[in-house]
């Protein structure tokens, strides 16, 4: 019954490629609140904004990168993440879970 139940909690996790937009002084650890909000016109990757009180990012803080999603695989788009920045990436889970 255990194992049951533990299974069910599992959230799925999905590294996707996108054009992350983030500013200049976020320290490798800490947690930003951030969205995906559509299509970087210049890529065509999804665009992940974790500069959310910013009203202009300049193009020299978006970064290509593999980022590594955890939550409800069917809701992706729609919701908004707590983001970590590590040394290589970032890691998000959905703020919902």
């Amino acid at each position: 019954m255990t194992a049951i139940l533990l299974l069910g909690c599992n959230k799925a996790s999905e590294s996707r490629r996108v054009t992350a937009y983030y500013p200049e002084h976020w320290s490798v650890g800490e947690y930003r609140n951030c969205a995906l909000v559509g299509e970087d016109p210049a890529s065509k990757l999804p665009h992940l904004d974790c500069d959310l009180q910013a009203s202009d990012t300049p193009r020299n803080r978006m970064y290509v990168m593999d980022v590594e999603f955890s939550g409800d695989a069917k809701k992706r788009l729609n919701i908004d993440w707590t983001c970590q920045r590590t040394k290589e990436t970032l890691v998000c889970r959905d703020q919902a879970g």
